[in-house]
């Protein structure tokens, strides 16, 4: 952090707890710390956990850059359970025997999600809409229609394979 007349400016790097938004986080920066100006070069949803780089100051202005650049995300995937927001925290919907998945069958599928690929975003996601996350809509009751984005995955690695959970990388 380097502080000058206009206050402070760098890049501060928080890991996020599960359990609270980007946006809150920011805030409870930006309160604790009495800072003006702040803000982060990407959102996580309020589940996830993780690195959130945040920009001080005069480094807001770097912040457009690095909304851009890649990005790392590791997950952990119960296999043949399936919940109304798509993560740990939804109301179960329905359940499969998965019995059959071989970690030789997840490395085949893996395959088919590398490159370019077009996504449709979850309603519970951090993605916003007209300014609102989709996650507050979705928690309202509100559905939108989503377009689909090209997204470019460079790589996936399995991590762990335990016929029950998938971790990736």
């Amino acid at each position: 952090m380097i502080k000058s007349n206009q206050g402070c400016s760098g890049f501060l790097l928080v890991d996020k707890p599960s359990g609270i938004t980007s946006s809150k986080l920011v805030q409870v920066i930006k309160k604790t710390f009495s800072l003006n100006k702040i803000g982060h070069t990407g959102t996580l949803d309020p589940l996830a956990t993780g690195l959130m780089v945040l920009c001080v100051g005069q480094a807001t202005k770097f912040s457009q850059f690095l909304l851009v650049k890649d990005k790392s995300y590791r997950v952990s995937i119960k296999l043949g359970v399936a919940t109304d927001t798509f993560d740990a925290e939804g109301v179960v919907t329905s359940e499969k025997s998965v019995s059959h998945v071989t970690r030789e069958l997840v490395e085949v599928s893996l395959t088919s999600f590398q490159g370019e690929i077009q996504q449709t975003p979850p309603m519970y996601s951090a993605i916003k809409k007209n300014g609102v996350p989709l996650y507050k809509m979705a928690g309202r009751g509100l559905r939108v229609d989503l377009e689909s984005r090209r997204v470019m995955v460079h790589e996936i690695e399995l991590l762990e394979f335990d016929g029950e959970f998938v971790d990736l990388k």
